[in-house]
């Protein structure tokens, strides 16, 4: 009876010898898909970093596109409401401004800044 015992629990052990070096396989096959994983996460994130650079330096390549049709649309503004003033204006004065130049300073710039009031207090209007 030992005997047939004694086998029994060799046979159990064998059993469990078994699947435990299978186990053990598992692991070591689950590690390498993790370390794989993990690889390929960082590739990934690597790219994901150069992407969001590239997404930023576009973002401020539009802004100051953005900034600069502004100014552009402003300075046409300008000009179409000066050009329309012109035509309004009488025939004389439309050939003295197409034929003329203006020149402007910052002197003059730093007049234009000014409020209206004190534009009119410097015209002699109180």
């Amino acid at each position: 009876e030992i005997r047939a015992s004694l086998t029994v629990q060799e046979s159990q052990y064998r059993a469990l010898i078994g699947e435990l070096r299978d186990s053990e396989a598992s692991l070591r096959t689950a590690k390498k898909v993790t370390a794989s994983l993990l690889e390929a996460q960082h590739e990934k994130e690597a790219k994901v970093r150069v992407l969001k650079d590239k997404a930023t330096a576009e973002k401020v390549a539009c802004d100051e596109l953005v900034k600069d049709l502004q100014q552009q649309i402003t300075e046409l503004t300008f000009y179409l409401r000066t050009q329309k003033q012109v035509d309004q204006s009488p025939q004389k004065v439309q050939e003295e401004m197409r034929g003329g130049h203006v020149v402007t300073t910052q002197q003059d710039q730093a007049h234009e800044r000014g409020s209206g009031r004190a534009r009119g207090r410097r015209k002699g209007n109180r």
